[in-house]
């Protein structure tokens, strides 16, 4: 399904809401540290020739780092199968991720969707980046407000809709593989279906983020 974007709207300053949202997309990280291979891969690797040592070091940690998420995945297809609660599928996953300390953005952006909710943020879907037909491989958390906006734990932001679509095109194009893209091209969101991370399979029930809060009060951001 693609989602219906206001390209007209402009918001100059941070409010609340986009305050809250950043700082559960850096919590996040700080609740689950993890590394991305996806993440190392892309940093500059285009700058370095491939018999370079830097080139050589960085292939290492990326395929190190690879073979953790396989481990991930792993755990995501088994939980995908059994008929075990919401809060079983839930927990198991964020706390594979915790073991592994792995995760690209579609781990990012389930532990981001998770957090969210238990910390009052209602009508969120896991969404992916699209351009032109073409799936871009980058998923975040979408929040449908009467403004809406994206919680992007990966990157490790979040803004409103318009401000976010123009950063996936300049600051973090590298990141997402779409640098020298077209000012014509169009970037839109689609919704992410098929397994339990995505919004199908796992509804934050009143019931499940009670229990979730209950058992892991961590989730909650501490009051300045």
């Amino acid at each position: 399904m693609n989602i219906n974007i206001d390209n007209n709207l402009n918001f100059q300053a941070r409010n609340p809401v986009i305050k809250k949202a950043d700082d559960i997309a850096r919590y996040v990280n700080k609740l689950y540290p993890r590394i991305s291979g996806t993440k190392i891969y892309s940093l500059d690797s285009y700058a370095y020739h491939k018999d370079s040592l830097y080139y050589k070091c960085k292939g290492y940690v990326f395929n190190k780092y690879h073979n953790k998420i396989d481990n991930v995945r792993y755990v995501l297809r088994k939980l995908y199968k059994c008929k075990k609660s919401n809060f079983y599928k839930c927990t198991s996953y964020a706390e594979v991720i915790k073991k592994e300390k792995a995760g690209n953005c579609g781990e990012s952006s389930f532990l981001a969707r998770m957090v969210a909710a238990c910390n009052g943020i209602k009508n969120t879907k896991i969404v992916y980046l699209a351009c032109e037909g073409e799936d871009l491989d980058h998923y975040m958390v979408y929040v449908n407000d009467k403004n809406p906006y994206i919680i992007d734990s990966w990157l490790g932001f979040a803004d409103y809709v318009p401000n976010a679509l123009a950063k996936f095109r300049s600051e973090y194009s590298k990141f997402i593989g779409i640098d020298g893209l077209s000012t014509d091209s169009s970037l839109y969101f689609l919704e992410s279906q098929g397994n339990i991370i995505t919004n199908d399979k796992m509804r934050y029930s009143k019931n499940l983020v009670n229990k979730l809060v209950e058992q892991y009060p961590e989730l909650v951001l501490k009051q300045k």
